[in-house]
């Protein structure tokens, strides 16, 4: 599990394309999804089969949390095993 920085150098916010773009050359698999969300909770085992499927593949999961909280995103992070990049 990496946590990406959400600042820049300078302080200011990184956009979502100055993420994308760290990611240059590879496919980015975006899943929006919040620790409180039933239908976002309930396709995480297919992001696993997905997953495991694209191990050797130039492929970023890269996981955008909507939660409310620091503490509830990693929770939400931990607790259903999601694994790659978060923002």
């Amino acid at each position: 599990v990496i946590f990406i920085n959400a600042k820049k150098e300078d302080g200011s916010d990184k956009n979502f394309a100055e993420i994308i773009s760290e990611f240059k050359g590879s496919v980015v698999y975006v899943d929006f999804w919040a620790s409180w969300c039933g239908p976002c909770r309930g396709q995480f085992p297919h992001a696993k089969k997905l997953h495991e499927k694209l191990k050797d593949k130039p492929v970023v999961f890269l996981y955008i949390s909507f939660d409310r909280s620091e503490e509830e995103w990693k929770e939400g992070v931990e607790q259903f095993e999601l694994n790659g990049y978060h923002w």
